[in-house]
């Protein structure tokens, strides 16, 4: 979960870890990147528009380094 908003990273925390979801928080998009190079998660939710490394620009990031072959 990325946001830059703590109460937004907080509610969803709580709500998805309440229906028993394991939740690693992010607060902006290169502490999300460096997490995704470092672990294998089934879902993530990026916030569109934060400063620095936004959600848009980390998507693509994403979808980059999972279609690489090596």
């Amino acid at each position: 979960m990325v946001d830059d908003e703590p109460e937004v990273r907080n509610i969803l925390n709580w709500g998805l870890s309440s229906v028993g979801h394991d939740v690693v928080l992010a607060s902006e998009g290169k502490e999300a990147w460096k997490l995704i190079q470092q672990n294998r998660f089934d879902s993530i939710f990026l916030d569109l528009w934060m400063p620095g490394v936004d959600g848009q620009e980390l998507y693509k990031q994403i979808i980059e380094y999972s279609s690489d072959p090596a």
